[in-house]
């Protein structure tokens, strides 16, 4: 349901993601934390769908945080309804493309974000900005 002129619309209003966290897990990798300003993050995401209805889905979702160099895992999963409207009846939600998987990785990663940063703060770790994030790693 793409438009065909006019204002295109942002992917992000064509998804609507609601997550349920049932699983968040840290791992301390270093010691000695390096120099904060020096750290990247890498977001990977897993997302295998569950059941659907329509361009409803329920997916089930493993997204991981790793910072590099390597201080700390932390890893938030559970389930998340999708509606994604753009899917056809005969798609697959890889069908979409990794922006749109990325997306709702990303979507899931930001309404996950406080207890997993509240996580990270009792560890005396850093998290990123959920608003920061720009790209997923996905697995396949």
């Amino acid at each position: 349901m793409m438009p065909t002129s006019g204002t295109p619309i942002l992917l992000a209003q064509m998804l609507k993601v609601d997550a349920h966290l049932t699983r968040l897990r840290t791992s301390l990798v270093a010691i000695r934390p390096p120099d904060w300003s020096k750290v990247t993050f890498d977001l990977q995401a897993d997302i295998k769908p569950v059941s659907r209805d329509g361009s409803k889905l329920k997916l089930r979702y493993s997204i991981g945080l790793e910072t590099f160099p390597v201080v700390y895992r932390a890893e938030i999963g559970g389930f998340a309804n999708a509606n994604v409207e753009m899917l056809s009846k005969d798609e697959s939600l890889e069908d979409l493309g990794e922006a749109v998987l990325s997306d709702i990785a990303v979507q899931i990663f930001r309404q996950n974000f406080e207890p997993l940063y509240l996580a990270l703060t009792t560890l005396g770790l850093d998290a990123p900005s959920p608003w920061l994030v720009k790209d997923v790693h996905l697995a396949h």
